[in-house]
């Protein structure tokens, strides 16, 4: 893991997961679609992001870029006259990053049936100052067996490190750089290594609850 977990010596005090946990809802409109009728995947992706920002942020305490997207998995179409729920959660933190865990409900808005996951995705953030530079962030303390679980997963997930990058937010390593190029670089054997090391660990299958 590049972005080492702060050590029990920080000054910090240490946030719980329920404190910055966030859910995002949206009804979808025409003006959503794509050529195909369905929702545009882009349009969700937003979403996803605006609502792990909010995570991030909270959590933080001030400003959080996006560093990172693990790739986002769609189970189903979205569709016009859908509500949308994007419910998100602080899984893990390091010293200035944070993994974002999120899940994508879809339900009619005029109907009283459950709720069905359509997509899901985690999100590396960076801390970041009022110059870009990193800052520290609180360690997440895992509530429930569930939070505890999905903190252990993200220990396991390479994260990327972050901080910051010359003329991007993306920032480059705490340790000495690396940038956006090389946030990319580390996340393209993500899916190789989640699959062999780890098959029950990707959004899919460990999704997060409200």
């Amino acid at each position: 893991m590049t972005d080492q977990a702060p050590s029990a010596e920080s000054d910090i005090p240490g946030k719980p997961t329920s404190a910055s946990r966030t859910t995002l809802s949206h009804i979808m409109t025409h003006n959503d679609t794509n050529l195909l009728g369905t929702v545009h995947g882009g349009v969700i992706m937003k979403l996803v992001d605006d609502a792990a920002g909010a995570v991030a942020g909270r959590h933080s305490g001030g400003p959080a870029v996006t560093a990172s997207m693990d790739e986002m998995v769609f189970l189903e179409p979205v569709r016009v006259g859908d509500l949308v729920h994007v419910k998100a959660q602080v899984n893990w933190t390091g010293r200035t990053s944070m993994e974002v865990g999120v899940r994508v409900l879809a339900e009619r808005w005029n109907e009283s049936d459950p709720a069905t996951q359509v997509g899901s995705a985690y999100l590396v953030f960076a801390a970041v100052d009022a110059d870009g530079k990193p800052r520290m962030v609180p360690p997440v303390l895992p509530e429930t067996e569930r939070d505890k679980r999905r903190y252990q997963e993200a220990q396991i997930r390479p994260h990327p490190p972050a901080g910051p990058a010359p003329r991007d937010h993306g920032a480059a390593g705490e340790e000495g750089g690396g940038g956006v190029r090389g946030l990319r670089r580390a996340y393209r054997g993500l899916k190789r290594s989640a699959v062999h090391r780890h098959p029950t660990s990707s959004p899919v299958t460990t999704p997060n609850s409200p």
